[in-house]
């Protein structure tokens, strides 16, 4: 099957989306950027790395769009994943993978595409025993999904993904007939026409349709765990001094397959306890940069 990576920034996420590129190696000349609000020198430095620039304008009118244009440009990644089929339409196999994520292992791009080729689709559920969402203070997650729900798909919707594991839509890949799509697009417009406002619960939308679908739909699905989609908002990962890489802060400590930054950690560093020496840790950021130099900052830490 022809597969394609895609991703989708603008000018101000330029940095992370660079740091995506050069974590996929080779991978770069089978991936395409959805320009999201680059500047012309950002593109012509995406077409050099070997990567295919693409633009979207999503189809179809709904209460919110002028509130968004002002207050979430970035919504646009969100509204233009489930027309990767239309935008793309000569390719098999169509992978996601956001921005602000990038590849600690490229043998998890295989793996996610290989399971999606037999399956349909492969995903990675927002589970983890050290998620806070999974801890006594983050019960209070799962209301706020069940009210997202009721929001954007109205009470019986709402009843039927009550406790429902999230998947993630930033990193997943489909195959190009999957009957994902079309569900995908009309839950999508069905919810943002109930919606006069768009705010930080209900920007997920599009997350909240994509899991609806799948629910709904019967969809078969394979599901990954979380170290293949790491979501540092919701677990700061461990550095495993011995083996120089991001893991599961809890034992075993799988190593990270894929990490995903999330916005909470963009401008900000995090504490990474380190795996090896126990009761220490060290402050970096996650950025791909930044974990490719910290090998030698623990070496310093450390040295006799």
């Amino acid at each position: 099957m022809t597969f394609l990576i895609v991703t989708g920034a603008d000018q101000k996420y330029f940095g992370l989306l660079q740091g995506l590129l050069g974590s996929l190696g080779d991978m770069v000349a089978h991936t395409a950027v959805l320009d999201l609000g680059l500047t012309p020198a950002q593109i012509d430095q995406l077409r050099a790395q070997g990567a295919q620039v693409a633009r979207f304008q999503y189809p179809h009118s709904y209460p919110a769009h002028d509130q968004v244009a002002r207050e979430f440009p970035g919504f646009g990644a969100m509204l233009a994943r489930p027309y990767l089929n239309e935008i793309f339409p000569d390719v098999e196999m169509l992978m996601w993978i956001d921005a602000d994520a990038w590849v600690q292992d490229p043998g998890a791009i295989t793996e996610i595409l290989d399971a999606a080729r037999v399956h349909g689709i492969a995903a990675i559920p927002e589970v983890d025993r050290g998620y806070f969402k999974f801890r006594h203070e983050g019960k209070h997650v799962w209301q706020l999904e069940q009210d997202t729900y009721k929001r954007c798909f109205g009470e019986r919707i709402a009843h039927r993904m009550t406790l429902v594991p999230v998947v993630n839509s930033g990193v997943w890949a489909a195959q190009a007939a999957s009957k994902l799509w079309p569900a995908w697009k009309r839950q999508l417009q069905d919810g943002l026409s109930r919606l006069d406002k768009i705010d930080d619960e209900t920007r997920i939308i599009e997350q909240a349709a994509f899991n609806v679908v799948m629910e709904s739909e019967n969809l078969k699905v394979a599901r990954f765990p979380a170290t293949y989609n790491w979501m540092a908002s919701a677990a700061a990962p461990a550095w495993h001094v011995e083996k120089k890489l991001l893991a599961d802060p809890n034992p075993p400590h799988d190593p990270i397959r894929i990490i995903h930054i999330s916005a909470h950690f963009v401008a900000e560093g995090i504490k990474l306890q380190l795996v090896g020496r126990p009761g220490q840790s060290v402050v970096t950021h996650l950025g791909r940069e930044s974990i490719l130099g910290l090998p030698s900052v623990v070496a310093a830490l450390f040295r006799d």
